[in-house]
């Protein structure tokens, strides 16, 4: 079990140099980088799918400075150091958020557009990987009038001073995932978010606030904070909940079809003696 966990954290040669800050992503082939780490057959499968441009990978401003400073105020004391992480085995050092006291920090407008998301942006084969524009980029689109996903929230730290500096290539199993930059990229060396997506090794560049959306398909990984401490908020959105008015019709017992009688059978009268 150990030596698993230390294989998952180290990967490949090609894998370590990225996770250390040794290597641009932009020199690495994301193909040959895929074929070296330590994930199962299935992982590899799915992982495919984001290499061969058909998933989304958007990133679009969604917190402004404010939002960002009250999130990691709120989380910073709360965060816990003991729990370990299971891609890793590393303390996962994160805290996770209540979706009221989400709402309340964000602001319930903001809260409302994060919830949506996934049906604003989560469309297969969108996306531009980084930094706004281009396809999927901007102000995020209002959602659909739809059913809202089940979704888990909390804060994650990274900080070369604690075990947690950093995140290995893995591939989540929630339907969707949304990252948000709680520090800006420029205000850490190191703790880059990293993703196989069209082909490529992607560094996704983010200033604070900046959402990151992918499915379940796109491998990633941060690699090493090496000064600064990083703070991200992550959504994980599950498969979509059903409408509460389906749930009650569901459950609405059909009704019987009403029972009658059968009308007795009219016999003509035989004549006595006959």
């Amino acid at each position: 079990m150990l030596g698993s966990l230390l294989l998952c954290a180290l990967g490949s040669g090609l894998a370590r140099k990225l996770l250390l800050n040794q290597l641009p992503a932009s020199a690495v082939d994301a193909r040959l980088l895929l074929s070296t780490l330590p994930l199962d057959a299935d992982a590899k499968r799915r992982a495919l799918v984001a290499l061969d441009a058909r998933a989304p990978l958007v990133t679009a401003p969604l917190l402004s400075a404010a939002q960002c400073v009250a999130v990691r105020k709120w989380a910073a004391p709360r965060i816990d150091t003991r729990t370990l992480d299971s891609v890793d085995g590393v303390p996962e050092q994160q805290v996770t958020v209540p979706a009221e006291t989400l709402a309340r920090l964000v602001g319930a407008d903001t809260y409302a557009v994060m919830r949506g998301w996934p049906d604003a942006h989560g469309r297969r084969g969108g996306g531009n990987g980084g930094g706004g524009g281009g396809d999927g980029g901007g102000p995020p689109r209002a959602p659909r009038p739809r059913a809202p996903r089940a979704f888990s929230a909390f804060v994650r730290k990274y900080a070369p001073a604690s075990k947690r500096s950093r995140l290995p290539f893995h591939l989540d199993t929630n339907a969707y995932t949304l990252n948000v930059a709680l520090t800006a990229d420029d205000d850490v060396r190191g703790g880059r978010l990293l993703a196989l997506h069209a082909g490529r090794v992607l560094d996704v560049r983010r200033a604070a606030g900046d959402a990151t959306l992918h499915d379940n398909t796109v491998c990633h990984a941060v690699s090493d904070v090496a000064e600064g401490t990083r703070y991200a908020l992550l959504l994980f959105f599950y498969a979509r909940a059903v409408h509460p008015f389906a749930v009650r019709a569901a459950r609405r017992p059909t009704p019987a079809a009403p029972v009658t009688a059968p009308r007795p059978r009219r016999t003509a009268r035989r004549p006595p003696g006959t």
